[in-house]
């Protein structure tokens, strides 16, 4: 119980003054605003401050957590007028349902921890990797979001620093979120170093079944090839360890509007 409370039962006869909203119906304190409700506090002998009201001060805290969360996100900036990309607004067509439909289950935690979008341009790939990281962050979880050519210069630029600070910051943002996205993984290839800093992500992810999606243009091989066999063993595993799931349709960008 509030113990400022009884403080102003005590003095209820001088309360039928005071409006109704005197008194947080939340945490039970009080709008010390009011001259009126200070009086009476301060007649009991009590501090003012102590009887404040705090729900402001903890939605402000709360609120400021989370705008680091979407912040630390790194979701792409779109154009200012442009609509954010959700699944309310993927555009629906024949040969996407099966990635939509896994998509939304992922952010529901069913199936696999690891899903692999993969599909030509233009056939919405990254647009539900967004809609799944907003998703991901209205439910109040953490997410990290790269596109991975500039996760590859982020690394690069890592490489002739002093120390493993940076490089270690790095991951460990990356590997502390509770969804890691890797938007168009193995388009540009990657140098030795860089291939050993993605496997890492990509293995972590896979042996602690922690949840990683992947958009890709490419096949298996070509993975292979451009970001290294270990990855490209992981995302098309075959144990269930992995929802492999193609996109099967044509540009949006190329169709009539």
């Amino acid at each position: 119980m509030n113990p400022f409370s009884k403080t102003l039962r005590s003095f209820m006869h001088r309360m039928t003054v005071l409006p109704n909203d005197a008194q947080c119906e939340t945490c039970g304190y009080f709008d010390i605003t009011d001259e009126r409700v200070v009086a009476i506090i301060r007649e009991s002998g009590q501090d003012p401050l102590a009887a404040r009201c705090r729900c402001p001060e903890v939605k402000a805290a709360a609120d400021s957590v989370d705008r680091r969360r979407w912040n630390a996100a790194n979701l792409p900036h779109r154009a200012i007028k442009s609509t954010p990309r959700t699944f309310q607004g993927f555009q629906a067509r024949d040969g996407a349902e099966a990635a939509v439909k896994a998509a939304q289950a992922f952010v529901s935690l069913e199936g696999p921890a690891i899903l692999v979008l993969i599909g030509a341009w233009g056939t919405g790939k990254t647009h539900l990797a967004e809609a799944v990281a907003r998703e991901w962050l209205h439910r109040g979880r953490t997410c990290r979001y790269d596109y991975v050519p500039d996760l590859l210069d982020e690394l690069r630029s890592t490489f002739n620093s002093d120390g493993d600070d940076t490089v270690h910051g790095l991951m460990n943002m990356r590997h502390a979120a509770s969804l890691l996205i890797l938007d168009d993984l193995g388009v540009v290839a990657a140098t030795p170093f860089a291939q050993e800093k993605l496997t890492a992500l990509v293995d972590q992810r896979y042996r602690q079944g922690t949840r990683l999606l992947v958009t890709t243009n490419l096949s298996s091989e070509q993975m292979a090839e451009n970001v290294g066999e270990r990855i490209a063993s992981r995302l098309w595993d075959r144990d269930e360890v992995v929802d492999t799931v193609y996109l099967n349709c044509s540009d949006y960008r190329q169709e009539p509007k």
